[in-house]
C-alpha cells in the first residue's frame, strides 16, 4: 500500500467510525464485565453477613441460656438463705420467749424472797 490509500483510509470517517464502534464495544464489555464482578463480590459479602449474623444469634442464644441457668442457681441459693434466715428468725423468736419467761420466774422468786424477809 502506499502513503496515499493508507492517508486517506486515516482521514476518512469511516475509520473513524468503526474505531468507534469497536472501542464502544469493547468498553461495553469491559463495563459488564464490571459490573458482574461487583454483583458477584456483593453477593460473597452479603452471604459472609449472614453467616455472621448467623453466628451471633447462635453465640447470643448460648449466652442467654448461660445466663439463665446462673440465675436459677442465684435463685436457689437465694430462696435457701431465705430458708436459713427464717429458721434463725424462729429460732431467735424462741430464746426471746425462753429467757423473758425464766427472768420473770427470777423476779418472781427475787419478790417473793423480799416478801418473806421484810
Amino acid at each position: 500500500m502506499d502513503f496515499n490509500v493508507v492517508s486517506e483510509m486515516a482521514s476518512s470517517e469511516a475509520t473513524f467510525a468503526l474505531l468507534f464502534i469497536a472501542s464502544l464495544i469493547f468498553v461495553g464489555r469491559w463495563f459488564l464485565r464490571f459490573i458482574e464482578e461487583q454483583k458477584q463480590e456483593n453477593h460473597e459479602r452479603e452471604q459472609q453477613l449472614i453467616e455472621s449474623f448467623k453466628e451471633q444469634l447462635d453465640k447470643s442464644d448460648k449466652r442467654e441460656t448461660r445466663l439463665m441457668v446462673h440465675l436459677e442457681k442465684n435463685t436457689e441459693q437465694l430462696e435457701s438463705i431465705a430458708d436459713t434466715l427464717s429458721g434463725v428468725e424462729r429460732r431467735l423468736t424462741s430464746f426471746e420467749t425462753k429467757v423473758g419467761n425464766e427472768l420473770e420466774d427470777v423476779w418472781k422468786e427475787l419478790k417473793a424472797k423480799a416478801d418473806k424477809e421484810d
